[in-house]
């Protein structure tokens, strides 16, 4: 509850002074990027799937909090590690689902609580802004504008690569010379779009892929920028994650 809370708070170098009041009368409750992203990163690291068996108030504030930084943090290491967070919530999420399903006495195993992840994931608005978070996901394309030195700091960029390892569950997905030799496509990202359209339901997941195929369409199509390159592979990811759910549902 107390890492979450500082999830929740404002962050400090964006908080403005008033005319009445001072810039530390005004950044009182508030807390600098860092520490947020330190204490996303341990949320990450504490929850496991006997958090979303017991289904209390702190999952709820975990998923809420989760897709609010993804939604809010655009192209900021936050929105990143919050991608890692709903990785490995939706895998310890279809973990609990396989075992429920694997054993034939399930009237003491209780099934977690998915209905935040539906209810978000049947919203147009939240699809496009985890398509968008998995644009950021990608190193930048350096053959665009001359490139420039790392953007943050190696700590950072630790946590970033802690946390997306958790993208998406150690399955033996379909793997091709594509998966091995780019250096761009990101297989995770197909799997997390796969895990997410498994653990919403056959209902949900006609509806959101509705939804994100929309989305990769106009990605293949962006113009020429800098982010061009990252959009279109993100296009391939969406589809391929789709497209392997769908294949399993058929």
């Amino acid at each position: 509850a107390f890492l979450l809370s500082i999830l929740q708070m404002r962050e400090g170098n964006n908080v403005t002074a008033g005319p009445d009041k001072n810039s530390d009368d005004n950044d009182a409750g508030a807390m600098h990027w860092r520490d947020r992203l330190v204490a996303a990163w341990f949320v990450l690291q504490f929850i496991d799937e006997r958090d979303l068996m017991v289904g209390d108030e702190i999952v709820s504030q975990v998923w809420s909090t989760c897709f609010k930084l993804i939604e809010e943090e655009q192209g900021q290491p936050l929105q990143r590690v919050s991608l890692g967070l709903l990785g490995r919530l939706v895998s310890l999420a279809l973990v609990d689902m396989s075992q429920m399903s694997d054993r034939g006495n399930t009237k003491e195993l209780k099934c977690p609580d998915l209905s935040a992840l539906c209810a978000m994931f049947q919203q147009e608005t939240f699809c496009r802004a985890f398509g968008n978070a998995l644009v950021f996901d990608h190193r930048e394309d350096s053959s665009v504008g001359g490139g420039h030195s790392a953007q943050w700091s190696s700590g950072v960029e630790e946590i970033i690569r802690d946390a997306t390892s958790n993208l998406s569950r150690r399955t033996l997905f379909p793997f091709n010379r594509i998966s091995q030799k780019s250096r761009t496509f990101k297989l995770q990202h197909s799997q997390l779009v796969e895990s997410i359209l498994l653990a919403i339901g056959h209902d949900n997941a006609k509806a959101t892929s509705h939804f994100l195929l929309g989305q990769a369409k106009e990605l293949v199509a962006s113009p020429p920028s800098e982010d061009q390159r990252n959009q279109q592979v993100t296009s391939a990811e969406i589809f391929a994650g789709c497209t392997r759910a769908l294949i399993q549902y058929s």
